[in-house]
Order: C-alpha cells, then sequence, then structure tokens
C-alpha cells in the first residue's frame, strides 16, 4: 500500500494545481 506521506504530499500537489487553476481564472 502506499505510504501516508506519499498520498499526504499527492492530496497537497494535487489542492496546489486546484488553488493555482482557479486562480489563473479568476
Amino acid at each position: 500500500m502506499t505510504k501516508p506521506s506519499s498520498y499526504s504530499t499527492v492530496t497537497m500537489v494535487t489542492f496546489l494545481i486546484y488553488s493555482m487553476s482557479r486562480w489563473i481564472s479568476t
């Protein structure tokens, strides 16, 4: 199974990309 740290990193990266996309869209 994937390590919690990896999952946390993926979640953080996804959130970061989402935030950037939203910022660009605005």
